[in-house]
């Protein structure tokens, strides 16, 4: 199916730009399963990943996995983790945007697969984005209960019940989206058992899975059979009737999954295998989730998608962790290349063991490995205003460098601004320059009725290979606020000045 989304729909998701792309079947309306009444939904919206490894906590804890899995939230993603260790995590070693939730989530790594010399190539995809819902009612029985000290649960795309709700009628979707001119996003949209990854390139391939919300309390929290004790509801719904013996019920966790600037061509996921999976090993501080779930209110709005809400409880980590560095999982977890390799590294045909942990469980993990030489910001900023007689020309002129002071020439810098015309009506517009060999980038935004105010905000900036922009170094307002950070996202001009 294909779709034209409007931008300023999505706005009314509160979702990060970076975001525009994954939720297009919500402003849709696509069929979707009916909810009752109460429904909460909370967003917690990852920066990137926190690295990539033969790693699996929950099913192999004293080797290696069977294939790669990438991984969100604390780094220590050792096979040797616990849940006391993840709810332990200090901020500045997860990539959770949240103080308190530091659960670990992981999927089978994605590939992209060429041929060179007559070898196939295995490229994995990195500077990923993601985002893990949450999804309650608490007025829905059986009762919905906060995950309990360690649990864990592995839900596949193909278990039973997982082909009904959710957005599409499915637990699962894939999106493959760009921008349009007109302020739009064209989405190519498909459902996910088994998963196909588009052969054409788009700007944002999002992969979404809901995990199942009943539990069978009897069966435990996941030790010896993370999925026996979990299961979909009979109908799909998330506050649907649950199978017999499934006595509680459990939030949602639905996982989107963002891979930027998607190429096209070949892809593939790690295992080898047409099904998607998603583990899920609970890390957040005792009590927590419980006190959200009983204290945020549902919005009023029914359905699916309620607006994201319940901030108002949760503690921002403005010292998120980058990726961790491939060369520290190979001295501290698993040593073998994962990134770009001839052959997919599988337990069926790699030797490599697990590096026994050196760190004990109250210390910090030892890395050190920053990536500070792929981080991008705005070294410098500035808007020139050209008037004219009737008319103004905003200019947005920005240098993008790293934490070498290194310039980044050939980033992708994509600008959206919007105002008012005089019949009332908005316009609205996307702008994508690359910057040059010093890293500037000069985007004009054209001609604007005088005493019409313009909103300025930046879409991304990206680069092809493992680089991140972090919007917190950029160059600050006369407030000390970096500009076009998530305090300060908004630039507002007329033809005077502009406020940043």
């Amino acid at each position: 199916m294909r779709f034209n989304i409007n931008r300023r729909e999505r706005k009314n998701m509160n979702l990060p730009r970076r975001f525009v792309y994954l939720t297009a079947l919500t402003t849709l309306g696509c069929h979707a399963q009916e909810e009752l009444p109460g429904m909460v939904k909370m967003c917690l919206f990852y920066p990137n990943e926190s690295g990539h490894a033969r790693s699996d906590p929950i099913l192999k804890q004293d080797g290696p996995s069977d294939h790669v899995h990438t991984f969100y939230g604390p780094q220590n993603f050792h096979p040797d983790t616990t849940y006391e260790q993840l709810r332990d995590t200090k901020p500045e070693f997860s990539s959770s945007p949240i103080v308190e939730n530091q659960s670990l989530y992981w999927h089978p790594s994605i590939y992209r697969v060429t041929e060179e010399n007559g070898e196939s190539v295995y490229s994995r995809a990195n500077n990923l984005e993601s985002s893990p819902y949450y999804r309650w009612n608490m007025d829905t029985l059986p009762a919905t209960v906060a995950f309990p000290p360690g649990f864990r649960m592995i839900a596949y795309s193909d278990d039973a019940g997982a082909d009904a709700g959710g957005e599409t009628g499915g637990n699962m979707l894939v999106e493959c989206c760009d921008f349009l001119k007109n302020g739009e996003e064209d989405c190519v949209i498909t459902g996910g058992n088994p998963l196909i990854f588009p052969t054409t390139a788009c700007e944002g391939l999002g992969i979404a899975f809901a995990m199942p919300t009943c539990w069978d309390e009897s069966k435990g929290i996941g030790t010896d059979d993370p999925f026996g004790h979990v299961a979909y509801t009979t109908d799909g719904a998330v506050g649907g009737p649950c199978p017999s013996g499934f006595n509680k019920r459990i939030p949602q966790v639905h996982l989107f999954v963002r891979i930027k600037n998607y190429q096209g061509g070949v892809y593939q996921l790690a295992d080898g295998n047409d099904k998607f999976h998603v583990d899920f090993m609970n890390g957040w501080q005792e009590g927590k989730l419980l006190e959200i779930m009983q204290g945020c209110e549902p919005s009023g709005e029914e359905g699916y998608n309620p607006p994201c809400g319940c901030n108002q409880f949760l503690t921002e980590n403005t010292d998120y962790a980058k990726p961790l560095c491939d060369e520290e999982v190979r001295q501290h977890m698993i040593d073998e290349a994962t990134d770009v390799v001839n052959i997919l590294p599988r337990a069926s045909n790699s030797n490599a063991g697990v590096v026994p942990k050196t760190w004990e469980d109250d210390e910090d993990p030892p890395f050190v490995c920053a990536e500070s030489d792929a981080t991008m910001f705005i070294k410098k900023f500035e808007v020139k205003i050209k008037k004219k007689k009737t008319t103004f020309i905003p200019k947005v002129v920005m240098f993008v460098r790293d934490d070498l002071n290194t310039s980044f020439e050939g980033a992708e810098v994509t600008i959206y601004y919007e105002y008012e015309k005089g019949n009332g009506k908005m316009k609205e517009k996307s702008i994508s320059k690359i910057t040059n060999d010093e890293g500037k980038v000069v985007i004009n935004l054209g001609k604007i009725p005088k005493g019409t105010p313009v909103t300025i905000e930046l879409e991304y900036i990206t680069k092809e290979g493992d680089y991140v922009y972090d919007g917190t170094k950029n160059e600050q307002n006369d407030d000390g606020c970096p500009v076009f950070s998530s305090e300060c996202s908004v630039v507002t001009c007329d033809e005077n000045s502009c406020e940043y």
